[in-house]
């Protein structure tokens, strides 16, 4: 205690300190980076392969299955799942959640999975990715380019223009990349007329090589000489695009010369149109904007609103320039309503404190939150942890808490002086009294908090940052408490407020009376809590089984998935897309709305989602203005939409389908079932078979699968003999064909601007055309050209245009979403293993995975209740080491079931459904409950051990929790009134955290009951128990 008297005494030192507290907290503050949630890792990668002219079981077999052989070799990944369609496949790659070294196997996955290491890759590939999936580099907000006049713009001045706005975009601070969609790359296309071909007798392959032999620059050594050397380089680059029209083909020594202009059409162009995108009805480009990996959110985003606003003097008035998708607007809304909602809980417990103490006690022990709150900004700061919604409800949670050790402080020091000791024997000598037990209170509540980290998945990785600042609060309080308030509050006389001490001792005989009456008949007391407990659990029983893993209205994006008939055109999609666009228009105001993005051909602007482009898909994105800006939540919007939009009143469209973006990490779809088989056959009975039984559960929407419809596919069926005979080879023939109808790259320039390809290809009027494919000229071995007719046939068949893989085997994929008002993912899952589980066990050829949120739920909850045992274990072991004993730690513990009923009861007034983040608050709450309980019990055995005797017990034990009831019933007051601006929204709705606060604060509520009548009745009952035990064994 040396150490307390030399801050209680040297106040200039102390000042300093708070001094140095200010500054650095007030600097780290204004240089915290902000976000809605955590950056969680995803622990994923996205492998991107791209085949020209294969189909989709050709890239499945020839690509997809020698790349799933290579991962099956890397340990730590748990899972894989790819999708091949034609040109093209993507597979995603989760690693193990509980990796020591994600790095390594990640490391090994971009050193295996190359053309190079992968036997027999395909030569035909034109390009195999991996992509990082990180979400630190996010796009943080999208703007789009749309032409005030589309007839008067042409398509190559909107995407120069794009060009122009990108490389001002990269220049700005934060800035890391820039995404375009819906642009094109500039090609070369050289557009080859057949009948010419036959004429001059060229073949496609002839063109081919002629280009790419005459766009040569190399380097040819260099020439020495006395005075300097010389470099020597051959140069046949193409100086001008167009000069390739000059190439020459075959020429004679009779000067006739065959170049490609005369068999070909030279156009410089753009890659082939695969989606069309629109803002709010128009053909515009959207630019997405990637933020560096430890760049703010917001301060990146006003940036370029900035530049926005800025750019309309600089640039041609022909094209507008506005922003569609801002991520700063939540996340600086929802920041803003938490931390209102934080204020104002910090006013409510400066006004209790003032009721129950005097003027200078209150000030300074509420002058504790913000000291606290400066120190953890600076810890945050320094660790690098963000602003955001999670760390902001860890806050929230503790912000009562941290006056708690103060009041408890301030308290037996207000009483000390009041009897009369000097205000520094009084402050060292009450600081001395309580040290120990707040001491334990601080490390029961760390203690309930610090196992959350030991949560794994992505929820666990969500809410890691949670345990860490409350620890870091609850530490910086206790400091505060300990050190800074007793220096404080040992100078001055404490004034009487006899007003105060009336009405609050009127309290205290109130109290001491009921409590008189619960000793007295303990026993029933005793029993009428526990009939309280089983009541309450029996009455929020539907809470408990309606579990969620997010409960959040907060979301300000939806989604309209649509999908015409297999083989509709892009451009017809997008007339049929045209009618739901005046739709969402007419049903979604202005005020809303922030904008409305049209994607053609595809169903998803996410990478991490796609599922590659379909000429017969198109998705409505709506985005919103923030929920707390607008009368409807995403869910009621979604229900108004879905009445107008459906596939009974449009017609031209198969499957239509909504979801809103949800806040949190991505945790797949509330319905997840996979299919694995290796019969087809019975692969679909079953996909049909849980179809139609999901269609019957009222609750189950948006029932869809991922096996696309089959298209018409032409075989060419060889004649091998022949082919032989004529000096050919399939791999001579299937070049060919992917040339003329998929065109080949022959060569590529560098332009100031980027790489620019040269595509060779069949002109399009011909590729519709059968004749001309059995008619396709193929060199052989001897430069003679042979008509594919001469040596194969063509035969049409159906085939799948998707093929699926999970973890290397074919699988149906089928996904619903549900009503959480009806029930839960989990709910859903256990009705779907009760009855197909036992039907797959017995079919060789199926098996069945649940996966999305169902599983994640699994995972969580399986992690919570460690956690929780865990904070239990903890907590027991804290309270034997402080009183010495095992019964009376277990008596304190007997609050927190007591305080869990009390949190349920809550959810249930409150129609909130159980989910993740009320456990947190539960788990939380075991380690508040007990910190009460722990004071009382505290002093009640040092007031049973003044008095050595056991013939007044009862009147003992009453004073002793009479001098606790003030304490008591202050720390439980501030700590709920600095919840309950965010339970009731008072400063603005957060609804993904209520919950936690609303566990905590409700569930103290009943715990401080259980404090003042439940505690003392069993402490007294524990007693009578050690009086029969003394006498039985005489002990």
């Amino acid at each position: 205690m040396k150490l307390l008297k030399y801050f209680t005494k040297n106040k200039i030192l102390v000042n300093l300190i708070i001094i140095l507290i200010i500054a650095v907290g007030i600097f780290s503050l204004n240089r915290l980076g902000k976000d809605i949630i955590p950056t969680v890792e995803m622990d994923s990668m996205i492998i991107n392969v791209v085949y020209p002219g294969a189909s989709p079981s050709d890239v499945e077999i020839n690509a997809v299955v020698p790349i799933e052989n290579e991962l099956d070799q890397i340990s730590g990944i748990e899972e894989y799942t790819s999708f091949s369609i034609e040109n093209s496949a993507t597979i995603y790659v989760t690693l193990d959640d509980e990796l020591d070294d994600v790095k390594s196997v990640k490391d090994e996955v971009y050193r295996n999975i190359s053309p190079n290491n992968i036997e027999n890759f395909p030569e035909e590939v034109e390009n195999l990715q991996i992509f990082d999936v990180n979400p630190k580099q996010m796009e943080v907000f999208r703007l789009s380019i749309t032409p005030k006049n589309e007839s008067e713009v042409k398509e190559k001045e909107l995407y120069n223009f794009a060009d122009k706005i990108e490389d001002n975009l990269q220049k700005i601070e934060g800035v890391a990349e820039v995404r375009k969609r819906g642009y094109r790359e500039r090609e070369i296309l050289v557009n080859v007329f057949p009948e010419k071909m036959r004429n001059y007798y060229v073949s496609l392959n002839n063109i081919v090589g002629s280009i790419k032999s005459r766009n040569v620059r190399s380097t040819g050594g260099s020439i020495q000489s006395v005075k300097k050397e010389q470099t020597i380089v051959t140069i046949g680059e193409f100086q001008n695009p167009m000069d390739v029209k000059d190439v020459i083909i075959r020429s004679s020594f009779e000067k006739k010369r065959v170049r490609i202009r005369d068999i070909a059409n030279v156009v410089d162009g753009f890659k082939e149109k695969t989606e069309i995108v629109r803002v709010n009805q128009k053909q515009s480009v959207i630019l997405g904007i990637v933020k560096k990996e430890n760049a703010d959110v917001v301060k990146t985003a006003n940036r370029v609103k900035e530049f926005i606003k800025n750019s309309e003097k600089r640039f041609p008035e022909k094209f507008k320039i506005m922003g569609v998708e801002d991520k700063s607007l939540s996340i600086t809304s929802l920041l803003n309503v938490v931390s209102s909602n934080a204020v104002l809980g910090f006013l409510l417990v400066v006004f209790v404190l003032l009721v129950f103490l005097d003027f200078k006690t209150s000030f300074w022990t509420a002058f504790g939150i913000p000291l606290s709150m400066l120190m953890v900004f600076s810890f945050m700061y320094i660790e690098g942890i963000t602003l955001n919604v999670i760390t902001l409800s860890a806050i929230i949670t503790v912000l009562g808490m941290l006056v708690d050790h103060g009041i408890v402080i301030s308290e037996v020091i207000y009483e000390n002086k009041v009897k009369g000791m000097n205000s520094f024997d009084a402050t060292i000598e009450g600081v001395k009294k309580v040290f120990y037990p707040v001491t334990v209170t601080i490390l029961t509540t760390i203690a309930a908090f610090l196992p959350l980290m030991a949560i794994k998945g992505k929820m666990g990785k969500v809410i890691y940052v949670f345990p860490v600042v409350v620890t870091a609060t609850l530490i910086a309080s206790f400091f505060e408490a300990t050190v800074i308030l007793p220096n404080h509050l040992a100078g001055g006389k404490t004034k009487k407020n006899k007003k105060k001490k009336k009405w609050f001792e009127f309290l205290q005989n109130v109290y001491k009376y009921l409590l008189k009456k619960a000793l007295r008949y303990r026993y029933l007391v005793l029993g009428l809590f526990i009939a309280i407990f089983f009541g309450t659990i029996f009455i929020s029983r539907s809470t408990l089984q309606k579990f969620v893993l997010f409960w959040d209205d907060s979301s300000d994006k939806i989604y309209i998935n649509l999908e015409a008939a297999e083989g509709t055109s892009l451009e017809t999609t997008k007339e049929y897309t045209k009618k739901v666009e005046n739709i969402v228009l007419k049903e979604v105001p202005e005020r809303e709305r922030v904008s409305m993005i049209t994607n053609i051909g595809n169903h998803t602007v996410k990478r991490i989602d796609s599922k590659g482009d379909h000429t017969n898909w198109s998705q409505i994105v709506l985005n919103l203005v923030p929920v707390t800006e607008r009368e409807r939540i995403a869910q009621e919007v979604i229900r108004d939409l879905r009445s107008k939009i459906n596939v009974e009143k449009l017609e031209n469209f198969e499957m239509i389908a909504f979801e809103k973006e949800e806040m949190g990490p991505p945790t797949g779809d509330p319905v997840d079932v996979k299919i694995v088989y290796r019969d087809e056959e019975e692969g679909i009975k079953f996909q049909r078979n849980i179809e139609k039984f999901l269609s019957n559960i009222d609750g189950v929407y948006n029932i869809e699968n991922d096996r696309e419809g089959t298209e018409e596919e032409i075989k060419i069926e060889f004649d091998y003999e022949r082919l032989a005979q004529l000096g050919l080879d399939v791999v001579n023939v299937a070049n060919t064909v992917r040339t003329a109808y998929q065109g080949s790259i022959a060569t590529s320039i560098m332009t100031t601007e980027d790489e620019l390809d040269f595509r060779v290809q069949v002109d399009d009027t011909y590729q519709m055309d059968r004749k001309f494919l059995n008619r396709l000229l193929v060199p052989n071995n001897q430069g003679r050209l042979i008509r594919l007719e001469q040596v194969a046939k063509l035969v049409t068949r159906e085939s799948q245009n998707t093929i699926n893989h999970y973890n290397g085997d074919r699988v149906i994929t089928i996904n619903a979403q549900v009503d959480p008002d009806k029930l839960t993912s989990r709910q859903i899952s256990r009705r779907i293993n009760k009855k197909f589980r036992p039907m797959a066990m017995k079919n060789q050829n199926i098996d069945l995975v649940m996966g999305g949120e169902a599983k994640e739920t699994r995972e969580s909850m399986r992690g919570a209740l460690f956690a929780f045992g865990l904070a239990a274990l903890l907590i027991y072991f804290l309270l034997v080491m402080l009183f010495n004993s095992i019964s009376q730690p277990f008596m304190i513990m007997m609050a927190v079931p007591f305080g869990i009923v009390g949190a349920l009861f809550a959810f249930y007034l409150h129609g909130i459904p159980l989910n993740f983040m009320g456990i947190i608050g539960i788990i939380g709450l075991s380690g508040v409950v007990v910190n009460d309980s722990v004071i009382m019990v505290d002093f009640i055995n040092q007031v049973y051990r003044e008095t050595e005797t056991d013939q007044n017990i009862i009147m003992d034990i009453i004073d002793g929790a009479k001098q606790r009831f003030r304490p008591v019933v202050l720390t439980t007051v501030t700590t709920v009134a600095g919840l309950l601006p965010t339970v009731y929204g008072i400063g603005g709705s957060a609804t993904m955290i209520v919950p936690t606060v609303m566990a905590i604060a409700y569930g103290l509520l009943f715990a401080t009951l259980i404090t003042l009548i439940f505690i003392p009745s069993i402490y007294m009952v524990n007693v009578d128990i050690k009086k029969i035990l003394s006498r039985f064994f005489n002990v």
